[in-house]
């Protein structure tokens, strides 16, 4: 039979110090609370700026609108106030088929939405052009105290008629003082 050593006969019946291993036990509680409280304030700080990076764009925005509201106002205001009382816009359309590019037709539109309309094939072009003109001549005489703005309306339209159509225009804002293209 063995003999035991009386220390370790007393180390066995010895109760266990519990002090030291809740010492280890807190100081690593302490450093979960410190990592974990410093990764939170990391965290808080990046959410801070990404909202502060948002509003921002927010008010960016806002101002734009607000600037986009005021030139719209100012537009409806020179559009009903100051150009409906000193100047004439008139748009000239001159629209082809997509089926068929030799039929067309000229659209005259004035003030008021009232139009005209002139029918335009290749035979017929020179006499389209001449009753355009006078049209458009007449339009003037009966507005000669208003500003005259001429326009063509670009969509749609084939080039050799705008071109023709744009050397009228050309050729009436030089008879007219008060034409501008």
């Amino acid at each position: 039979m063995k003999r035991r050593n009386p220390s370790q006969a007393a180390q066995l019946n010895s109760p266990i110090e519990l002090t030291p291993l809740l010492d280890v036990i807190f100081i690593f509680l302490f450093f979960v609370l410190i990592g974990s409280t410093a990764l939170y304030n990391k965290r808080l700080g990046e959410l801070e700026e990404r909202e502060n990076s948002v509003n921002e764009k927010i008010e960016e925005q806002l101002d734009t609108q607000s600037e986009i509201d005021a030139l719209q106002e100012r537009l409806d205001y020179y559009e009903n106030g100051v150009l409906s009382t000193k100047v004439r816009i008139v748009t000239v359309f001159c629209e082809y088929s997509e089926d068929d590019n030799t039929e067309r037709e000229i659209r005259i539109l004035y003030p008021g939405d009232t139009e005209s309309k002139i029918s335009l094939d290749d035979q017929t072009k020179q006499t389209a052009l001449d009753q355009l003109e006078a049209d458009l001549q007449t339009f003037i005489s009966s507005n000669s105290n208003y500003d005259i703005v001429l326009v063509i309306n670009e969509e749609n339209i084939l080039n050799r008629d705008y071109n023709s159509i744009n050397k009228l225009m050309e050729d009436l804002e030089e008879q007219n003082e008060n034409v501008y293209r």
